[in-house]
């Protein structure tokens, strides 16, 4: 693995375009504009053509094991670490299939 963090992906997006808004009737003290959910898909797919799909998947991973590891050490959480682990085991094979996507 490169040593991608999610520090380090969401650095290599910004600068990039503001992120799409619409505007969201309610009160008067909320927000006229709230961001939609393609502006995060946007924003991924930078990510993704940036740094490439494998890294992506390798990052997700990386952090995946880390909640696992913070729920055991600080929660004693050990269901919901091993529900993290496998989220991560379940990246592992997408990851070696995108190693040859460009």
């Amino acid at each position: 693995m490169q040593g991608y963090t999610l520090e380090t992906l969401e650095t290599s997006v910004q600068g990039t375009a503001a992120p799409s808004t619409v505007d969201a009737p309610g009160p008067a003290n909320v927000s006229p504009s709230i961001p939609t959910v393609s502006s995060d898909a946007e924003a991924l797919e930078a990510i993704i053509d940036r740094r490439g799909i494998r890294n992506v998947l390798e990052c997700l991973m990386t952090i995946c094991n880390c909640k696992a590891e913070h729920l055991r050490e600080n929660w004693q959480d050990e269901p919901a670490a091993k529900a993290w682990e496998k989220v991560a085991k379940s990246l592992y094979r997408p990851a070696y299939v995108a190693r040859d996507v460009n």
